[in-house]
Order: C-alpha cells, then sequence, then structure tokens
C-alpha cells in the first residue's frame, strides 16, 4: 500500500510541480518518505506543494485560467445537453428506474467531461491541469449544494432517487475532467 501512496503521489507532484527543481525536491520527499515518513506526511507535503503551484500560476497566469475555465464551462454544458438527447434518445427508460437513469447519466457526464478536459488540454498545454483543477473545483462548489437543495425540496420519496443520479452525474464529471484533462500527453515541439 506504501508503494501505491508513493506512485499517486508523486504522479500528481510531477504533473504540477515546475521542472525547474523538481528532481531535487522529489527527490527529498521520497528519500524521507522512505525512511519511515507516513503516507499521510507524504500527501500532507505534496498537497502544499501543489496548492502553492496552483496559487502561484493563478497570480501569474490569471486571466487564461479563468478564460479556460469559462471555456470549460460552455463547451461542458454544450456537450452534455448533446449527449443527454444522444444517450436517452436511444433508451427507453421510465422515471421510476433510478439505477438505469444512474448509469446513463454517468455515461453521459463522463463522456461529455472527458471530451471537455481533451479540449482544454489542447488549448493550453502548458496550464491544463492548472485549469482542469480549477474547473472541477468550480463544478463542485456550484453542483453540490445545487444538489443537496433540490434533493431536500422534492418529496421524500424521491429525495433518494435524486441524490443517487445526481451523485453519479457528478462523480463522473470529475472523473472524465481529471482522467482526460491530466493524462500524460507530449509536449509540443519546441521551436528556436
Amino acid at each position: 500500500m506504501r508503494n501505491a501512496h508513493r506512485i499517486a503521489a508523486t504522479w500528481l507532484f510531477v504533473r504540477f510541480w515546475p521542472e525547474s527543481n523538481r528532481a531535487v525536491l522529489l527527490g527529498d520527499l521520497l528519500e524521507e518518505f522512505g525512511t519511515g515518513r507516513s503516507s499521510g506526511w507524504l500527501w500532507r507535503q505534496v498537497l502544499t506543494a501543489v496548492m502553492m503551484t496552483v496559487a502561484s500560476e493563478i497570480r501569474q497566469h490569471g486571466h487564461r485560467v479563468i478564460g479556460g475555465v469559462a471555456i470549460g464551462i460552455g463547451v461542458l454544458l454544450v456537450l452534455q445537453y448533446v449527449a443527454t438527447f444522444v444517450v436517452f434518445g436511444v433508451s427507453h427508460v421510465m422515471p421510476t428506474e433510478v439505477l438505469r437513469i444512474s448509469v446513463l447519466m454517468g455515461v453521459r457526464s463522463f463522456a461529455a467531461a472527458a471530451a471537455t478536459g481533451w479540449i482544454l488540454g489542447r488549448l493550453d498545454r502548458q496550464r491544463a491541469h492548472l485549469t482542469v483543477v480549477v474547473l472541477v473545483a468550480c463544478y463542485c462548489v456550484v453542483t453540490i449544494p445545487w444538489v443537496y437543495v433540490v434533493s431536500t425540496t422534492v418529496d421524500e420519496q424521491w429525495s433518494l432517487a435524486v441524490l443517487t443520479v445526481q451523485a453519479s452525474a457528478i462523480s463522473s464529471t470529475v472523473i472524465g475532467l481529471l482522467m482526460s484533462g491530466m493524462w500524460p500527453r507530449s509536449e509540443p515541439p519546441q521551436t528556436s
């Protein structure tokens, strides 16, 4: 299990930390982890480093990140709208089939989010990771309270159904955005 934590934390660190001193700092973190530090310690160090990088990038390139997030929200909404018609147009579901609707909403959300993350990753390769993380944070801040409000205002018998369907959609969207927007990609060729 320690090895899995080391691999995941290393992957996240490499995606965000600037290349200039990445190897030195990562080597120090892994050396400390190898001497018996806990997985919690490693994650705390990596997440702190990632947050510092995200904050620095937003300060330096905020207009590009905000532009990318705005494009991402627009693309995500359009693709989810289109995917809804594709998924529900070919499937005949009854409103009471909560599990089936949850799966279909998950598929719809994942497909739209994966395409959005892919598009964002191609628009600004240098800041794609940052843009995707900020988009995911904005998406969660907006949708999670909305789902809570909706689930508490519907009839009690539908409350669990609404939560199930929306949880499927939210988790699929977050996973799709993170997977496609942060997937390793080759860097564009450098021109001299």
